[in-house]
């Protein structure tokens, strides 16, 4: 187990190339992600001291729902923040924000409604991200799926801006 001092869980597990466990949830009110090795202790060499806590930049509560670990080894994660907009942001493996990626290792999409969620992600073979959830567009709760490039800008060649939103 581990304190990270505030309302914590785990809300995705993933094991990297090396057997290492990876794990990603709600630190009180950021997200994490924190490394372990194959004999449950906490990864040193991960983040300094095996957790990487970091922040929306909202200043609310921030809610991670999906992970994944790419082929070279960085960590995409999605939830989002509590002033209602997507999130997705990409750590190295070695647990520092990679700069690469959105502004300073993060991308904020607000799909246009009071409340959008990202609840899982997937990394297609060609290095794109897509995540999947929801907007609530005037009242109304529509499915929503965005598609990133792999330097974590939303890709116009999907659904013209990125973003696909279907009402049901």
């Amino acid at each position: 187990t581990s304190d990270l001092g505030g309302a914590d869980s785990i809300r995705a597990v993933e094991i990297d190339a090396n057997g290492k466990i990876v794990v990603a949830g709600k630190a009180d009110v950021d997200f994490f992600v924190a490394r372990y090795t194959t004999a449950g202790a906490l990864d040193t060499s991960f983040s300094s001291d095996g957790i990487h806590i970091f922040d929306l930049g909202a200043g609310q509560t921030d809610q991670l729902w999906g992970m994944k670990i790419q082929d070279d080894g960085k960590i995409v994660v999605t939830g989002h923040n509590g002033a209602g907009d997507v999130g997705v942001a990409r750590l190295t493996s070695s647990g520092a924000m990679d700069t690469s990626f959105g502004t300073g290792g993060i991308v904020i999409t607000d799909y246009g409604g009071s409340a959008d969620q990202a609840r899982g992600l997937v990394i297609a073979s060609d290095g794109k991200i897509i995540i999947g959830g929801w907007t609530n567009v005037n009242g109304d709760y529509d499915f929503a799926v965005a598609r990133y490039t792999s330097a974590g800008v939303l890709d116009t060649s999907f659904s013209s801006d990125g973003i696909a939103t279907v009402d049901v």
